[in-house]
């Protein structure tokens, strides 16, 4: 996502987005419900991204990633 504007925080955001992830995974319940009972957000840590996702089964569905000064629902978007 950074790579075109600034290359050399593309290595930071990498790691903070899998971050991010892996805190998911760890803790999936632990995100607070945003959308129809079951849709989670995380922030991306010292960006300002959003992660949003979903649980199904054992499963972490990510559904979008979004800056978050767009608006909130951008990600329910098709395409």
């Amino acid at each position: 996502l950074y790579l075109a504007n600034a290359p050399h925080v593309q290595g930071r955001f990498d790691t903070a987005l899998a971050s991010t992830i892996a805190l998911a995974l760890q803790a999936p319940r632990a995100m607070p419900v945003v959308h129809r009972g079951d849709i989670r957000r995380a922030l991306v840590s010292g960006f300002p991204y959003q992660l949003f996702y979903r649980l199904r089964g054992e499963s972490l569905v990510i559904l979008a990633l979004t800056h978050t000064s767009r608006h909130p629902d951008i990600w329910k978007r098709p395409g």
